[in-house]
Order: C-alpha cells, then structure tokens, then sequence
C-alpha cells in the first residue's frame, strides 16, 4: 500500500507542474504572439512603423518614389513601387521570422523587428 502511495503523489505532482506550464502560457501569451513590428526606413531612418496586426494597404512617398506595402494575415509584402526594375515587388514576403525587404532605387529598407518589451526568445529558455 505505501508504493501506490508515493506514485499517486508522484503523479499528483506531475499534473501540478503541467497545470502550472499550461497557465503561465496562457496568462503570458500576448508576450508570444504579435510580438513584432515592421519598420520603415529610408537613408538609415525610421519614417514609420507597423505592427503585423495592422492589415491594410500603406503608401509610403519618399523623396526618392513611391512604395505602396500590404500587411495582410501577419505577412507584408510590397505591392506596388515606382522603382525601374521593381525587384522589391518580386522579394521574398516579410513576416515573423523572415528579415527584410529592399529597394535600392527608392532607398527603402522594409525590416522585421521584434517588440523587446516582455517578449521571450529561444535564449530564454
């Protein structure tokens, strides 16, 4: 009787532990999830920055040209730019864990940035 004892205590206390992870993740998920940012920059400077959870089309007029950029379902994409050989339009999308888009002739840098405050990395654990 006393080795069913000390194994239901065991398996008690495994339940309580995964009770415990399964609501920390709960309570902390905005920490996970829209965590980052898109910023735009034009000559090394930031002109205007975006969360992934602002869905819309955004016209960003520089000196330089024109960039129309879409975010829509977490992922940005430029959709139009004025640019002569519009490779930025043909560039890989931008979303959480991909970097940046780039167009040379406009001087526009589209980048992923995460949002530090709260947020937690595979360092962290």
């Amino acid at each position: 009787m006393l080795e069913y004892k000390w194994d239901i205590c065991i398996i008690i206390s495994f339940l309580i532990i995964a009770l415990s992870v399964y609501i920390f993740f709960q309570t902390h998920s905005d920490s996970f999830i829209n965590s980052s940012k898109i910023i735009v920059l034009v000559d090394g400077e930031v002109i205007n920055s975006f969360d992934f959870g602002e869905e819309g089309d955004y016209v960003i007029e520089t000196e330089y040209g024109v960039n129309v950029i879409r975010i829509d379902n977490k992922i940005a994409r430029v959709i139009n730019a004025d640019c002569p050989n519009k490779e930025c339009m043909n560039m890989s999308l931008l979303s959480d864990g991909s970097n940046s888009i780039i167009c040379i002739p406009n001087h526009l840098v589209l980048k992923n940035v995460g949002n530090m405050e709260g947020s937690y990395d595979a360092i962290a654990y």
